[in-house]
């Protein structure tokens, strides 16, 4: 009778063991979501907005200030209202668009047009480049050119300020600073100095539409871009121990030559290169004047030597300098003064490493309950660190978490879960490393359809033509995992154990 208990005790914890290995591999049932790729510098996502800071202006004419203050916080600059309302002219009640240009290229290192220094932004050593631009969207074709235009902005990451009415068809103007667009609602969004909340009040959102015909045909669609130059080096081949390369230095302004207006000429340009010990220019001069083309770009090279020995440390530091004279009269400012600016940006090449990190693959899964994993497979010449996923799935700021290394080249992060899913939506992906030589990635933009409800399952579906699916859209389910296993068999064994015992005693 005991033998014939035990036994029953054994079948039953057999029985027992299967339904757990069954709900085990249940659970572990994913589905990979199909990706699109979307190569921002020549792509357009369905939907985007850029992290911004928010300030309210501090007086009724000042939101001019507020919105360049807003501006310059996006680049990561931190500058003082009431400095900016006395570079900018701003009266008690308004800012003039002519000024507004002049202000964006004020610094510490900005002068009278006698050379005298003028006290400048506090914690601003140099100037900001910027022009101004207006629109004719009286056609289909016009709306296409402005809209195209403000999303490529935003894209690079350069701030864009409007000049419209602060209600629709008003008569009195006021200055929003452009944060983002979601083309699924046809909306444009901006960050607005006068609301009354950080986050609920100081996002402001209109129909596309409706903002050409009621709010920015109030100046004409006039908008103002604040430009940040960029320098990519670039060697022409791998530097040798004793032999000679070619180094490339493209130089973008952001500000094509129609930008370039009397009031706001630009003298001077240059770039400036210093080499690491032993290293030698063979051809180029150390500081090279150059002339941008009509896109605002400049290419400068050199044949730099290098020494015997090569060293994981030796950098390259490129400079660029251009200076921004203004002696002219605009029509839009309050009294034309003579001032000279100084606009400068710099970067550092790594002569051992200067490729940043690649993305190789990237997947999305989903399991039964909706909940994601992130899998990134990233490559690089040497040692990744700080790697992060950017995601959201609306036109607000990222949400950012720590990727963790898994094996191989492959990063994760597990349990993103979104929050009330209205149905249909699109989620954004966007990886973000850095190397120890110093060298970033901002990967491509990632969409993929989120349809998720608590009935069903699915892996979305995505049309367009640069679409990767990363895996089939059903994985097959993972095997037990091992801590069941290990439960499994501990019950199991413990049976026999006491099934013995029994028989013994017999």
């Amino acid at each position: 009778m005991r033998v014939k208990t035990a036994l029953l005790l054994f079948l039953l914890s057999m029985s027992f063991s299967v339904i757990i290995a069954s709900d085990a591999s249940a659970a572990a049932t994913t589905d990979v979501l199909p990706v699109t790729v979307i190569d921002i510098s020549s792509d357009i996502p369905t939907y985007y907005a850029v992290d911004i800071p928010w300030f309210e202006q501090e007086t009724p004419g000042s939101c001019g200030a507020a919105a360049l203050r807003t501006a310059f916080g996006q680049l990561g600059d931190h500058l003082i209202e009431g400095e900016i309302r006395t570079a900018a002219q701003t009266t008690s009640t308004t800012t003039l668009s002519g000024d507004m240009i002049r202000a964006a290229h004020f610094s510490n290192a900005s002068e009278e047009g006698s050379g005298t220094p003028i006290q400048g932004y506090t914690g601003k050593p140099f100037g900001t480049d910027s022009y101004e631009i207006a629109f004719y969207v009286g056609t289909p074709s016009g709306k296409t050119a402005a809209n195209e235009f403000l999303k490529q902005r935003l894209l690079e990451g350069k701030p864009v300020i409007l000049l419209m009415s602060y209600g629709s068809g008003g008569s009195s103007g006021h200055y929003r600073v452009l944060r983002g667009y979601d083309d699924r609602k046809g909306t444009v969004i901006f960050t607005d100095s006068l609301g009354s909340h950080p986050v609920s009040g100081s996002q402001w959102t209109v129909h596309s539409d409706t903002l050409y015909a009621n709010f920015w045909d109030y100046s004409g669609c006039w908008a103002q871009i604040i430009s940040p130059w960029s320098i990519s080096l670039t060697p022409a081949e791998s530097p040798t121990p004793g032999g000679d390369f070619q180094l490339d230095a493209l130089i973008d302004s952001g500000v094509p030559s129609s930008g370039r207006s009397a009031p706001w000429s630009l003298q001077n340009a240059s770039i400036s290169l210093e080499l690491p010990e032993g290293y030698s220019l063979s051809s180029g001069t150390g500081n090279t004047v150059f002339g941008f083309n009509s896109s605002g770009q400049a290419l400068v090279s050199w044949q730099i030597q290098v020494p015997l020995t090569i060293e994981n440390t030796d950098m390259i530091t490129a400079g660029v300098t251009g200076w921004i004279n203004g002696t002219g009269t605009h029509p839009w400012q309050v009294k034309p003064y003579g001032y000279c600016d100084v606009v400068y940006h710099e970067t550092n090449l790594n002569l051992t490493d200067w490729s940043p990190p690649e993305m190789a693959e990237f997947v999305v899964s989903s399991d039964d309950e909706g909940v994601l994993t992130v899998n990134a497979s990233l490559t690089d010449d040497g040692s990744l660190q700080n790697v992060r996923l950017h995601w959201r799935m609306s036109a607000t700021n990222w949400t950012v978490a720590n990727m963790q290394y898994v094996d191989g080249s492959t990063w994760q992060t597990r349990g993103i879960a979104p929050i009330n899913p209205s149905g249909d939506e699109v989620l954004q992906f966007q990886v973000h490393a850095d190397d120890d030589s110093g060298n970033s990635l901002v990967s491509s933009i990632y969409e993929c359809d989120y349809d998720y409800t608590t009935e069903t399952s699915t892996t979305g579906t995505v049309t367009e033509t640069q679409t990767t699916t990363t895996g089939p859209t059903s994985s097959p389910p993972e095997p037990i995992p091992f801590e069941v296993m290990v439960l499994v068999i501990l019950g199991a064994v413990s049976v026999i154990i006491i099934v013995v015992i029994i028989q013994r005693r017999q």
